[in-house]
């Protein structure tokens, strides 16, 4: 028994120096590597020179018409938000007149969906509620809708006002050939087109 327990004490004597052995070698490997004093002179010195390097070069560039290391600031330019004029730009005003009244809508439409499905009294209220810029005087957003419909076509309207609006429009530009022939425009409607100008005229 007493050899016995002095094999464990000698085994525990053992492995605990083992241990240490191998806390020993992490802790060196873990530390970084310290520099000799000769060393950090070494970069201290190289640090310094290419400092000075790099000031003279500075100042050489400066002289010249070239850029020296040292950029010069551009000015600071404020941006509102969709928009890329520098502040205080001022603008023509009829082409700001024409950008507001361009975008009146998606891609300069004030509906862009009267051509895609069946509108409702939802929709109705919703153009109701919105506010439109350039809209010829004394006409509604309900009415306009509808003449917009006939404009995809080409439609040529009798009313100066009106047809001023839609000439302003790129899309409208685009048309190549115009018609006052209301009969004949609405003979190229769609179906769903035609049932959106007869249910918008009863909102009137």
């Amino acid at each position: 028994m007493k050899n016995r327990g002095n094999l464990i004490a000698v085994f525990l004597g053992i492995l605990l120096a083992v241990l240490a052995a191998l806390l020993g070698v992490l802790f060196v490997m873990s530390r970084p590597p310290k520099l000799s004093e000769d060393k950090m002179r070494e970069y201290a010195a190289a640090a310094q020179e290419a400092g000075l390097a790099a000031d003279s070069q500075a100042e050489a560039g400066g002289g010249s018409g070239e850029e020296g290391v040292s950029k010069k600031m551009e000015p600071f330019e404020v941006k509102a938000a969709g928009s890329s004029k520098k502040a205080g730009a001022k603008e023509d005003k009829g082409q700001e007149a024409e950008e507001g009244q361009e975008a009146a809508g998606e891609n300069g439409f004030l509906c862009t969906y009267s051509s895609e499905r069946l509108m409702t009294d939802a929709d109705v209220a919703d153009l109701n509620s919105q506010t439109f810029e350039g809209l010829p005087q004394g006409k509604s957003i309900i009415q306009m809708v509808i003449n917009e419909m006939y404009a995809r076509y080409g439609y040529q309207f009798q009313n100066e006002e009106i047809q001023a609006y839609f000439d302003q429009k790129a899309w409208y530009k685009e048309i190549p050939v115009r018609n006052s022939n209301m009969e004949q425009i609405s003979g190229n409607m769609t179906s769903t087109e035609r049932s959106n100008v007869e249910f918008l005229s009863g909102h009137l």
